[in-house]
């Protein structure tokens, strides 16, 4: 038995987290509940009185879990016991018992609710059984009686009600229930009468319970006296396991397979028969906790050297931990040697080496016994590349191969076979051919696999907190895939993602539903990995789809609306209360085919006066309140568009922080009343999300008008986010207008010209200008924001005098006891780059063609996806116009980024990689800053419009490239 000084990770099975899964308990710690006060019943038993056999409404049953509703106030309620009570609108204090069904397809979820509640009431019934109502509304039909309600989900509404009648009629005696068809329902929910929360497994199989009952069990229950998750000491918790037909249980697998279930860290167990049942009474303690703040501040590295086969950690930076606090664990079981026997505190430079087999998983964790804490500061499991994988869908078969240098323990291994529809099933004697020892070229096939399905090999062994098994190998059978999206100038483009080429005739290209005058084989006659091909103009509204036509059975694999391509630009006017609507750029688009929504319903704004057509320069005014959602919805026969929108108001609130009193400020500024109860404040700090002050405004106002305002509590470390909720006819939306973080995030925008820096303040939050201090390479300036300004708000400029290209520019907040450093600026060059790629060579080529010299070693090229990550520039000294270099690219660059030390952008460029040769575009150089206050939106162009510049130093060029590029 694992001390419990060292716990091992007691999540338990995927099968337990994903059966609770929401239900964080508040509840009380008792182990014997009393009954509920819910009218109708307590009993587990009862509670499940409303459901069908499974078969009964075309579902599978992962899953089915009880719990019984006790509590003084709804914020002891658990997640599923409020969710429940939100589903079904009624009181959740009067909940006594809830059942929750998790089936294979998670939306076709059902539930059950008794307690002393009211017939839910409703405008027209969908069906009725007895005294039971059946209503849908939309989203999930509800049958329900005094005291008594279930309910059923999925996107078919038929089903949907279908599901729900039926649970009605369980619930009169008139169709069968659940347990007469699955074994030890009578048996399980009998025994764990008193207890809190109860999980039923019909299939531990189906289930996806661990490897050790993989065969073993019919079906599994559990009863837990405190819900798992609220556990803070130790429970008594109790199993029945019905073993499968020929199957004898013995003491030690039963225990086994307790263990894998548990949530929490079993101490102590009981093995006994009961009739046909193997009943397990055991003894458990709470799981430790995540908590990376108590954790000393640590950077650690771990490395795996294959010849070896050992793991070397590496403590690299940070803190010093004390040894007796760290664990090294391996394959699920603390190392025969602990760093403890090494070392009195494991400290900067230090490396702790431990001996691995060829795959294993390994972690380096710290642990605080005495408040059952924990944190990983590393976790390994290897050897992931010792795998390759393949599938062939035509023969309906995955491989995963070993290719290891090291023989290897196959028994470690266990083979999953995961089907599209959600079942699972465990490939018994999966590397039997390698008797035990796997070498270079053993694998397994798996059969009787179809799209959708994967095969994972992972290492069957015990979890430990925060050191998690990660699969070796993972298989995906997947159909060839293809992107059906629109262009700006080209028309629509069909982009091939498959892994492997392709004959181009094995598609076809259909346009609502009837075959396209350009197929795709009249452009190419095989399709590689990023092949792009031109399909041409098709009228708006067109449904095109492409379908594979090599199986036996075509399916379809990539669907596209033609919808408009084209931007608008979205301004509001908070004095005025009008939003004003102008087309960029873009196709013209028919007038009556556009309607313009305020909070989602149609107005009269007249699009044209003197034309049909909305295009170029075109603009009309919409009247709108402040905190609304404006938008410009193009309307087809057969679908709609947002063309663009925004939300009114975004800039009407102003905000002042006071880094002592840590209070925020939140000002209204805006010309026209505005409605408070739209407006929401969210505070996130460092123990999650907070809703004390979300409701600040409506609770201090009924209208909104120029000057009020509402402080909330936010300390230095907190983000508070203003939200917009927008009631539609049918749903409700919620849109983020402002974010503000108490600690200041790159608070200035900078730009240099003539050798002079000039700073202008971004940060929404208007702050004393003396809480910072500027600083050029380490020395503060002459000049501080304090001497020019009282307070900084936004635009407010700061002239910082003459500073060499090259210098580093720091701000710190001064507020805090301890200054923070909270922006730094490399002060970059202004010159201007010409790129050329050539595909037959794999070369990059990137020549200085004007501008500032600068050295060599400060230059940096980006070019995704073959570099992602600055390429140092080739040569050494200063590089001027006319010098060059050259890199390698193996794949061809959709843009290519020239950075100055890695942070500020000095150049970008679009190199259209469709087109054969060379060709750039969307050339964007020199330094400096831009915004907009616009809000703007692009329809139907794979091309970003956000525009970057040397000047920004709040984006690392390696982020800017990714967020470009993809």
């Amino acid at each position: 038995m694992t001390s419990p000084s060292r716990r091992r990770f007691l999540s338990g099975s995927a099968l337990t987290i994903a059966a609770l899964t929401g239900s964080v308990a508040a509840a009380a710690d008792s182990q014997d509940r009393p009954a509920g006060r819910g009218g109708a019943s307590s009993s587990p038993g009862e509670a499940i009185a409303a459901l069908p056999p499974a078969d009964a409404v075309e579902r599978t049953y992962r899953t089915v879990v009880v719990e019984t509703v006790d509590v003084d106030s709804t914020d002891e309620l658990t997640y599923t016991a409020r969710s429940t009570a939100e589903t079904l609108d009624v009181d959740p204090t009067a909940l006594s018992t809830i059942a929750s069904v998790f089936t294979a397809d998670y939306d076709r979820r059902l539930g059950t609710a008794r307690g002393s509640f009211d017939a839910l009431a409703g405008d027209d019934a969908a069906a009725s059984v007895d005294d039971w109502r059946v209503d849908d509304d939309g989203e999930l039909a509800v049958a329900s009686t005094d005291g008594h309600a279930a309910f059923a989900g999925g996107e078919d509404e038929s089903d949907r009600v279908d599901a729900a009648a039926t649970m009605a009629e369980v619930a009169v005696g008139d169709e069968p229930r659940f347990g007469e068809d699955a074994t030890g329902v009578a048996t399980a929910f009998d025994a764990f009468e008193s207890m809190q929360t109860v999980l039923f497994v019909p299939d531990p199989d189906v289930a996806r319970i661990s490897t050790t009952a993989s065969g073993e069990l019919r079906s599994l229950a559990a009863g837990f006296g405190t819900h798992p998750t609220a556990l803070t000491g130790t429970a008594e918790n109790e199993y029945y396991l019905f073993p499968a037909a020929d199957v004898t249980l013995d003491e030690e697998t039963a225990r086994a397979i307790v263990a894998d279930v548990e949530p929490n860290e079993v101490v102590d167990a009981t093995v006994s028969t009961v009739d046909d049942a193997v009943h397990v009474e055991a003894t458990v303690e709470a799981a430790p906790e995540y908590d990376r703040e108590a954790a000393p501040d640590a950077d650690v590295t771990a490395s795996f050297d294959r010849e070896t086969t050992t793991m070397t950690f590496e403590h690299v930076g940070g803190e010093s931990v004390p040894a007796d606090e760290l664990e090294l664990w391996v394959d699920g079981e603390l190392a025969d040697t602990q760093p403890a026997d090494e070392f009195d505190s494991f400290a900067d430079g230090d490396t702790l080496t431990v001996d691995t087999d060829a795959l294993a998983v390994v972690g380096l964790r710290w642990f605080d016994e005495s408040a059952n804490v924990y944190y990983a500061y590393a976790s390994e499991t290897v050897d992931r590349a010792a795998f390759e994988g393949s599938a062939d869908p035509d023969a309906g078969t995955a491989t995963i191969r070993y290719v290891g240098p090291n023989d290897a323990d196959s028994s470690k291994l266990a083979v999953t076979h995961r089907r599209d529809d959600g079942g699972v099933r465990a490939v018994d004697d999966a590397f039997a051919d390698a008797d035990g020892t796997l070498t270079d070229g053993d694998e397994v096939v798996v059969e009787d696999v179809d799209f959708g399905d994967s095969v994972r090999v992972q290492l069957d062994v015990p979890d430990v907190a925060g050191i998690h098994t990660t699969p070796l190998a993972h298989v995906r059978v997947s159909p060839p895939r293809l992107y059906l999206h629109g262009h700006p100038e080209r028309g629509t483009l069909v982009r091939y993602h498959g892994s492997t080429e392709r004959d181009a005739d094995e598609f076809r290209v259909l346009v609502d539903g009837e075959p396209a005058s350009t197929q795709l084989a009249e452009n190419a006659e095989t399709l590689s990995p990023g092949d792009v091909v031109e399909l041409g103009e098709f009228p708006l509204g067109s449904e095109l789809e492409v379908e594979w036509t090599a199986p036996d059975e075509s399916m379809v694999v990539a669907e596209h609306v033609v919808t408009p391509r084209t931007h608008v630009s979205v301004t509001y006017d908070a004095d005025d209360g009008t939003a004003t609507i102008t087309h960029r750029e873009g196709e013209a688009l028919p007038a009556d085919d556009l309607e313009v929504r305020v909070d989602g319903s149609p107005t009269d704004a007249a699009l044209q006066e003197d034309g049909d057509t909305f295009e170029q320069g075109d603009a009309f005014v919409v009247d709108a309140p402040p905190f609304a959602s404006v938008e410009l919805v193009w309307v087809g026969e057969d679908a709609e568009h947002r063309v663009g929108g925004t939300t009114t108001g975004r800039d009407v609130i102003e905000a002042a922080y006071d880094p002592v009193a840590e209070e925020l400020e939140l000002t209204y500024v805006g010309g026209q009343p505005a409605d408070p109860s739209r407006l929401r404040v969210q505070r996130h700090g460092a123990r999650g999300r907070s809703g004390d002050d979300e409701g600040a405004f409506a609770a201090a106002y009924d209208e909104l008008t120029a000057g009020d305002s509402v402080t909330v509590d936010a300390a230095l470390d907190d983000r508070i986010a203003l939200v917009v909720r927008i009631e539609r006819e049918n749903a409700t939306s919620a849109r983020s207008v402002a974010h503000y973080s108490m600690t200041p995030q790159h608070p200035f925008g900078f730009e240099h010209e003539d050798g002079s820096l000039t700073a202008t303040y971004r940060d929404p939050i208007a702050r004393a200008a003396s809480e910072f201090r500027v600083l050029v390479d380490g020395e503060p300036i002459d000049r501080q924001p304090a001497d020019v300004h009282d307070t900084l708000a936004r635009e407010a400029t700061l002239d910082l005098g003459d500073v060499p290209v090259g210098s580093t520019v720091t701000v710190e907040w001064t507020a805090p006891d301890e200054s923070i450093t909270v922006q730094e600026y490399s002060v970059a060059p202004s010159a201007t780059f010409d790129v050329a790629y050539d595909a037959d060579e794999d070369v990059l080529e990137v020549v200085h063609d004007g501008g500032d010299a600068i050295e060599a070693d400060a230059l940096g090229v980006v070019a995704p996806p073959a570099i992602e990550r600055p390429a140092d520039w080739d040569g050494d000294g200063r590089v001027t116009e006319g010098d060059a270099a050259t890199f390698e690219a193996t794949e061809a660059p959709r843009t290519v980024y020239v950075v100055f030390r890695e942070r500020e952008l000095l150049h970008r460029e679009r190199v259209d990689a469709d087109d054969d040769g060379d060709a750039g575009s969307d050339s964007d150089s020199g330094s400096g800053s831009s915004s907009s206050s616009e809000s703007s939106s692009s329809s139907g162009s794979s091309s970003s419009s956000a525009s970057s510049s040397g000047g920004r130093s709040d984006t690392g060029s390696a982020s800017v490239a990714r967020s470009d590029a993809h």
